[in-house]
């Protein structure tokens, strides 16, 4: 094997050309423990969220940039979850906020 020197090229050339066999195919590294081998063909559906729709507003958010509305966003995310998903709506302004626990069939709007 013979390699040009062209800086880092010539060795992403070593590594391409050590990853490739006799017929010119890359053989793909085995899976290691604890990883599963991903099928070669699998579909991906989009999740159906219903139309039921809240707005942090209607749980006492307040956009001043001052007020914690922590509670009000996880009051929202919580009523929307428990009737099995749906938006929630989250207006323009600025809304101060700690962390965020998202449900599954949520959808948020910002």
């Amino acid at each position: 094997m013979r390699l040009l020197n062209f800086g880092n090229t010539s060795l992403i050339l070593a590594v391409i050309l050590s990853a490739c066999n006799q017929a010119g195919n890359v053989n793909p590294p085995a899976p290691s423990r604890g990883q599963q081998k991903v099928p070669e063909t699998f579909s991906i559906s989009e999740p159906q969220i219903s139309d039921n729709t809240v707005s942090i507003i209607d749980f006492g958010a307040v956009s001043d940039g001052q007020t914690l509305n922590t509670k009000a966003i996880a009051d929202a995310i919580d009523k929307v979850s428990r009737k099995g998903g749906g938006k929630v709506i989250i207006p323009r302004g600025l809304w101060l906020t700690g962390p965020i626990i998202l449900k599954s069939n949520i959808n948020i709007h910002i």
